[in-house]
């Protein structure tokens, strides 16, 4: 069976980390999977080029409006005779699923977030009511199933859609490090070995929760002085952040890392993960902190409900609760064994239960059943 996913671009993101998590696992025996995406940045080219088994075609289609988008998809569906088709976000859905009902492909729409949107929105413009209306019809017409990022995300879209919605359970391959890596990239980082480390992983942009790490960290120093908050990630907002934390005297405080491919490595080297986003289809960087032993303090978001558990694994507070977060960083800094037996908790979670083949599998039978119900058409 042939899939092809279409993504918006091969950027470093939520998204594209699950798709490659997914491709990774899939068994290259029954699906032979093509990636394409509409243009844009491309850092993970290689990553995927390794998960789907081919180089990924890159469309070069975003800078000609959705009729050129619709017209280079059709002409890829109809080039590699896709059974399936499986689209991801708002750019590739579009032309997706205008290609899919020009070939007659059918769609799995990949649900990553709860950015609604399955109904037009009343407070658009007649125009963008009615442009929202086509696209949605096209969606109802062209998707045959739906796979949710979670069971929160499905929740919120199946009063929407009467087509099948099928949640993968969250996973993640990433796997404890060495316990000598803490001491070598405290080295690399120049951090005392003995320092508070709090990290924060998400693109710095609106919404993940930056505004909040400034306050928190001026309280967190008044009772541990030497701490240190390490951010991983780049986006608009990054020089923003910065001119933050340099007017709060958090200049030293501080340290912006940009894009790491050893994230893992800096969660070993971390006390705590703080993510004080405002909301996450997945949080999959949660997931992560957990595969890797790191206690968590986050807001307490619909989505970590998945796998997460105050008290458990990590502090989990009500959204926008600066000051209760506050206070749980602090009291878990204060609590070496209490962050050691909620770092063990995590773990032994991921490894129990959320890990990529059980989501691959998953994936797997909505593509053959996908496929099945064309085959009988």
């Amino acid at each position: 069976m042939r899939v092809l996913h279409l993504l918006p671009d091969l950027r470093v993101g939520g998204g594209q980390t699950v798709v490659l998590g997914l491709l990774r696992q899939l068994d290259h025996d029954r699906f032979d999977v093509r990636v394409a995406s509409l243009g844009g940045p491309a850092e993970l080219r290689a990553e995927f080029a390794e998960a789907a088994g081919s180089p990924p075609v890159e469309l070069g289609a975003s800078a000609g409006g959705t009729a050129g988008a619709v017209a280079a998809v059709t002409r890829l569906l109809r080039r590699e005779r896709a059974d399936v088709l499986h689209v991801h976000s708002p750019p590739d859905r579009t032309a997706g699923h205008l290609a899919a009902l020009a070939t007659g492909v059918p769609v799995v729409g990949h649900l990553h977030s709860e950015w609604v949107h399955l109904r037009p929105s009343g407070r658009l413009g007649a125009r963008q009511r009615l442009t929202g209306s086509v696209r949605l019809a096209a969606e109802r017409r062209a998707v045959r199933h739906y796979v949710a990022a979670s069971a929160h995300v499905a929740a919120l879209f199946a009063a929407a859609t009467t087509t099948p919605i099928t949640v993968l359970p969250p996973a993640t391959d990433v796997t404890a490090p060495p316990p000598a890596e803490r001491a070598r990239l405290r080295s690399e980082l120049g951090l005392d070995p003995d320092v508070p480390v709090l990290l924060h992983v998400a693109r710095i942009v609106e919404g993940k929760g930056h505004d909040d790490l400034v306050p928190l960290l001026q309280d967190v120093r008044a009772r541990f002085p030497g701490t240190v908050l390490l951010l991983v990630g780049d986006g608009d907002r990054s020089a923003a952040f910065r001119s933050a934390a340099d007017a709060a005297g958090l200049a030293d405080a501080v340290r912006l890392l940009g894009r790491r491919e050893d994230v893992p490595a800096l969660m070993a080297a971390a006390d705590l993960l703080v993510f004080p986003s405002a909301s996450e289809g997945l949080g999959l960087v949660v997931l992560e902190a957990m595969a890797t032993g790191l206690p968590v303090a986050a807001y307490d978001l619909p989505a970590f409900g998945e796998f997460a558990r105050d008290g458990e694994t990590g502090a989990f507070v009500p959204p926008g609760a600066r000051e209760e977060l506050t206070k749980a960083v602090i009291e878990l800094l204060a609590d070496p064994a209490r962050r050691a037996a909620m770092g063990r908790a995590g773990r032994d979670t991921v490894d129990h239960s959320f890990r990529w083949p059980v989501a691959a599998a998953t994936l797997a039978g909505v593509y053959e059943r996908v496929a099945a119900e064309r085959r009988r058409r």
